[in-house]
């Protein structure tokens, strides 16, 4: 897992979200994504989740979330 979005890019404020990237292998893909608010939810309390075709990412959370 690392960071993603502005953490990395320097833009981080009070207000921003934090962008966490799984890393995976490709087969393991579709069972991670089933499971992603799951796996959110294990890092600590979640406040909101959303996916991310907004931004042409939709791997970003699991759809329904």
């Amino acid at each position: 897992m690392t960071l993603g979005g502005w953490a990395v890019a320097g833009g981080i404020d009070q207000f921003s979200d934090l962008d966490f990237v799984v890393i995976c292998r490709a087969e393991d893909q579709t069972s991670l994504m089933a499971e992603a608010r799951q796996v959110a939810r294990r890092a600590g309390p979640l406040l909101a989740c959303f996916t991310g075709e907004h931004v042409g990412e939709p791997r970003l959370t699991a759809e329904g979330c």
